[in-house]
């Protein structure tokens, strides 16, 4: 009888907690963390500030240190809106490679992370257009273009809708790799 008295207020005490976090807006769904969101907000304060200064340059510096970081910390929405801040200014500075970049990482994988594949898919593909139009001048910028062109035709094999799509971005994506490699010897 005991049990079954502790049973019952167990089932209770469980009921009554779940109550408590639907009622305060809870749900199982993962969700960013406060101290995660926090630090992305205060982030995007900042290159809000920077971007108002005229601070083009070290608006796309930030992005470029903490896109991967925004990533890690599953906070795509905050990277796809740095993404938009810093291409405003990466084009006033006319860094080709950062729009490229932001094309493929913010404002295409984060987005399809959020649910609007399409979107992502096809600014990837303006990213990758731009890649094959591109003419850099250092070995760096070289380097640099060709991983970003690597890096994009990587994520259109996973979101292409065929295994015929995915094989040819895949085998795309093995030949900029090679090429590098057969550079570097």
């Amino acid at each position: 009888y005991v049990h079954f008295l502790l049973v019952c207020l167990c089932v209770s005490l469980i009921g009554e907690i779940w109550i408590a976090n639907l009622a305060e807006g809870h749900s199982n769904k993962p969700k960013e963390s406060i101290p995660n969101k926090d630090f992305a907000d205060s982030v995007l304060m900042y290159a809000r500030y920077l971007k108002s200064v005229h601070k083009d340059n070290a608006v796309v510096e930030l992005r470029n240190k903490l896109t991967h970081l925004f990533h890690l910390l599953g906070l795509n929405s905050s990277r796809e809106e740095l993404g938009r801040i810093a291409l405003e200014s990466a084009v006033v500075t006319s860094d080709t490679l950062s729009i490229v970049e932001i094309l493929i990482d913010d404002l295409g994988w984060a987005i399809h992370l959020q649910g609007r594949t399409q979107e992502g898919r096809s600014n990837i593909g303006k990213a990758v257009a731009m890649i094959e139009n591109l003419a850099v001048a250092t070995d760096a910028d070289i380097v640099r273009s060709e991983l970003a062109h690597a890096k994009a035709h990587r994520h259109l094999a996973f979101l292409a809708p065929n295994e015929n799509g995915q094989n040819t971005h895949l085998d795309k994506c093995s030949s900029i790799i090679e090429t590098l490699k057969s550079r570097e010897s």
